[in-house]
This record gives structure tokens, C-alpha cells and sequence, in this order.
């Protein structure tokens, strides 16, 4: 299997894929037969040209990009560009995917699920090592490589972009504040983040000045209170001295 995967990839002519355009009075309906062949995704690959697709031959993804046309000409020219070997076969596997994205340069491919995980495949390289095949003691010259992603966050993956050196993800998950720096929070205007600023110091005065209330205010309902304690205990010594000096008077 692994050796027919490194094989050249020979297309029929049934395989390859036919634009035609189809002109009428009012819309330009451009149509695509893929000939029964699964389309896996797209891939701009030059700012100036159209879309190119991926579809699955076999086991493997091969790329087709588009090629320029006349009004004159019905059919729309398509090319060969690429090939993700066994990508056809691996993408079959991924059940939860939800975005399938690759390079311009074609170096690598990413699928992408709803939530925690993305996969990297990557086109084959020379090694600079000598690698043997175990079982056969085939020389092999060239070693494909999968990175996982995990993501550290259960939020939901809106959108993913591939260029040739970053892969790019949005998450779901918003706060509902931030607390950067004025400098930071470049899509506020001036005036927006002077008057945010304001009504957070005023905010802060507003919290401090009904924090002492209320300590004062408790501070206040203590003192009444030794007041009141201190007072009822004079009423009873006031009490215990007026019944002894009865007593001395009856003993007079």
C-alpha cells in the first residue's frame, strides 16, 4: 500500500475534471462535472486566479486549478498542480471535521474539527539519514510527518486560514470584558475610551464612598449600643444604693 501510494499519479480521462461555462442573456453560470469524484475543498493559490479544488482520487487528494478562458471557448482548461497523498483515505477517518484547509505552497494540509483538535499533514521530505524499511530493506528517501493541535479551550472553531508558514484559527469563546490597556484597545475611538476610563474611576469613587457608609454607619450603631448598655447599668446601681440606704435607716 505504502509503495502505491509514491507511485505517480496517472489520471484517465474520465478522472479529470471539465469546467464549462454557460453563457445566457442575464448571468455568466459557470459549471463544474466532477465525473463521480468527491470533492474534499478549495484553495486559493494565486491572488489573481480562481479558486483551485481538491478532489479525491483513490486514496489520495489531488488539486486541480482552473486555467484562463475565452467567452468564445466552452470548455475552461484545468491542471493538475498537486497531490496529498492518502489524504483521500485519512479525511475519510475524520468524522468530526468541520474546515479542511491548505497552504498556497501546497506543503501542507490541515483538517479541523468543531472543537479541541486540528491535524497537520505534511508533504513528504528528504531526509538527510539513512532509513531502512524493516521488512523489505527498502532505502526510503522521503518521510511524511502529522502534528496534532490541541486546542486549550472548549469554545467552538468559527474559521480556519492556512498560509505557508502560519495556520491561523477564530475561537467562539468572546469575553464580555477586557481589561487592556487604553493603548491596546485600538478599536475604540478616543473619546469612546476616555469616557470607559471616567465611568470606571467614577465606578471605583462611587464603590469607596458606600463602602465607608456603610462602616460608619455600622460604627455609629456600636456606639449607640455602649451607650445604651452603659446606661441601663448606672439605672441598676442606682437601684441597689437606694435599698441599702433604706436598710441603714431601719437599723438607725
Amino acid at each position: 500500500m505504502l509503495q502505491k501510494l509514491f507511485e505517480p499519479v496517472v489520471f484517465v480521462r474520465d478522472e479529470v475534471p471539465t469546467f464549462q461555462t454557460y453563457i445566457s442573456i442575464r448571468s455568466l453560470r459557470p459549471e463544474v462535472n466532477l465525473g463521480g469524484l468527491q470533492w474534499l475543498f478549495n484553495v486559493q493559490l494565486e491572488p489573481t486566479s480562481v479558486p483551485a479544488i481538491c478532489l479525491r482520487h483513490d486514496v489520495d487528494g489531488c488539486v486541480w486549478q482552473a486555467g484562463p478562458t475565452t467567452l468564445e471557448d466552452a470548455d475552461w482548461p484545468c491542471q493538475h498542480v498537486g497531490t496529498f497523498l492518502a489524504f483521500g483515505y485519512v479525511q475519510a477517518s475524520k468524522t468530526q471535521k468541520k474546515f479542511t484547509v491548505c497552504s498556497p505552497d501546497l506543503s501542507y494540509v490541515a483538517v479541523c474539527e468543531a472543537t479541541r483538535h486540528i491535524y497537520l499533514y505534511r508533504q513528504p521530505s528528504t531526509i538527510s539519514t539513512e532509513l531502512r524499511n524493516r521488512r523489505t530493506g527498502e532505502h526510503v528517501a522521503h518521510v511524511a510527518k502529522q502534528q496534532l493541535v490541541s486546542i486549550d479551550s472548549t469554545s467552538e472553531v468559527l474559521g480556519v486560514h492556512a498560509s505557508n508558514h502560519v495556520l491561523i484559527w477564530t475561537l467562539s469563546q468572546v469575553k464580555e470584558r477586557m481589561n487592556f490597556p487604553a493603548r491596546v484597545r485600538g478599536a475604540l475611538p478616543t473619546a469612546d475610551i476616555k469616557a470607559e476610563e471616567r465611568a470606571e474611576r467614577e465606578g471605583e469613587g462611587s464603590s469607596k464612598t458606600k463602602h465607608s457608609e456603610s462602616g460608619s454607619q455600622k460604627e455609629q450603631e456600636r456606639q449607640d449600643k455602649y451607650r445604651e448598655k452603659k446606661k441601663n447599668a448606672k439605672k441598676i446601681d442606682s437601684k441597689r444604693g437606694g435599698k441599702n440606704r433604706k436598710e441603714v435607716r431601719t437599723m438607725d
